[in-house]
């Protein structure tokens, strides 16, 4: 059913295996969101937290649903940019949801991951157009993916949720390139991959970050003291962000140690699909 406006949510996603390696990943939701708001207009326009940017994402959109009209666009975020959250993947899961509530499309699960990641690939936000962090950012619980073919391997929600933890590290980020991603042993993040298709979620998370911070100069004492609590973590996406999932009481443990390197977010695992919201 067409309305005047719309709007929808989409989650930020932590990793688990990261796709740049091998082209297959893995990554879990996190109840920190974007919102985006869209209504018709004469004009294509997107503003971002207030600020007029490209409509380029937008319009590809538009094209890729085959609407054939212009809308204003309004999106804010709680999820910190740049920091391998997952924040362009949320950003056009809210958008996708958004528009097709206004002008009444429905489209599958898969079919917007797929959409989604075209359009990451297409406007540049993406290598493998992220189809993980789209997944976890659209679905909520924790996702298994092949971004090559786009296929969707595996969902899983834990039945109580869990709690988690975010890092943002006083460090910058590390230069990144698909080239640097995939020239180490990359047998390691394929056994890593292996295991998150098994559901071995923790285990996967605990290899790909050996592998991922070695790689891009990345300190692990952050990992190490998340592991020591009996948390699973490990660094999200590119970094710099690191991410950690268990018990209240487990993450209480490390939150004196963690703030020691920079601000720390405590957040939930949620299990309902973003569209539900």
């Amino acid at each position: 059913m067409k309305t005047s406006k719309a709007s929808a949510e989409a989650y930020a996603a932590g990793t688990v295996v990261n796709a740049l390696s091998t082209g297959k990943g893995s990554a879990f939701a996190l109840n920190v969101r974007t919102r985006a708001e869209v209504e018709k207009s004469d004009e294509l326009e997107l503003l971002s937290d207030g600020k007029q940017v490209s409509p380029e994402i937008l319009k590809a959109i538009l094209e890729k649903l085959g609407i054939d009209e212009s809308v204003k666009a309004r999106v804010e975020s709680n999820i910190p940019r740049g920091s391998g959250l997952g924040s362009s993947s949320a950003l056009v899961n809210s958008l996708i949801l958004a528009v097709c509530r206004l002008f009444g499309i429905e489209l599958e699960d898969v079919e917007i991951l797929r959409l989604n990641a075209k359009v990451s690939l297409e406007c540049g936000m993406s290598f493998t157009g992220a189809m993980d962090d789209a997944g976890a950012s659209l679905l909520g619980g924790f996702v298994v993916t092949d971004n090559e073919s786009m296929e969707l391997i595996r969902h899983d929600v834990e039945e109580r949720g869990s709690r988690a933890a975010i890092l943002l590290p006083r460090w910058g980020r590390s230069e990144v390139s698909l080239e640097k991603m995939r020239s180490g042993d990359t047998s390691i993040v394929d056994a890593a991959f292996e295991l998150a298709r098994e559901g071995l979620y923790c285990e996967a998370m605990k290899l790909n970050s050996d592998y991922c911070c070695a790689i891009l100069g990345y300190p692990d004492e952050p990992v190490r003291v998340a592991e020591k609590a009996g948390l699973c973590a490990g660094l999200s996406g590119n970094g710099p962000a690191y991410v950690a999932y268990g018990t209240s009481q487990a993450l209480g443990k490390i939150m004196g140690e963690w703030t020691k390197f920079g601000r720390v977010i405590l957040t939930t695992i949620p299990r309902v699909p973003s569209y539900e919201l």
